[in-house]
């Protein structure tokens, strides 16, 4: 039975239901890897990245944190080439990108330098926090004496 229409409006049980319609496409990223290429890297034990290829052209295809240009294997450049429309020499490029890998303990490793660092750097400026503290107690600018627990 339908419901009266009141100041020109339907009631809430006439309007549309909305349709629970999921989409089959799901957007792809310009940057994501190839599945073979994924499998690949898992099964070698590489990590991979995008870099600039230019800058890796400069450098003369070194780069600073061990990255080397991917290459697929010889025997799979002609078939998966032509599917993909990847280059003919075995690499594969996303604009002025170059995916690259890298061994995973190499890339653990330069983790590990890194958060030493961060570690470094953050305790200096813990340390020069309690300095400055220490100093303004000295000074007389505060009288509230702060203990090395309180500092954070």
């Amino acid at each position: 039975m339908s419901k009266p229409i009141v100041d020109g409006k339907k009631h809430i049980s006439e309007k549309a239901k909305p349709t629970k319609v999921k989409a089959a496409f799901s957007p792809r990223s310009v940057l994501d890897v190839p599945e073979f290429v994924h499998k690949d890297c898992e099964s070698k034990d590489l990590e991979y990245r995008w870099v600039d290829a230019k800058q890796m052209g400069e450098n003369g295809n070194m780069h600073k944190n061990y990255w080397e240009i991917y290459r697929r294997p010889a025997d799979s450049v002609a078939s998966e080439g032509a599917l993909f429309g990847l280059p003919p020499d075995g690499t594969i490029r996303r604009g002025t990108l170059l995916l690259a890998v890298r061994p995973k303990e190499t890339g653990d490793g330069h983790r590990q330098i890194l958060r030493e660092k961060s570690e470094r750097q953050s305790q200096a400026v813990k340390k020069q926090g309690a300095e400055f503290r220490r100093m303004a107690r000295e000074a007389g600018v505060t009288d509230r004496v702060i203990d090395e627990t309180e500092i954070s």
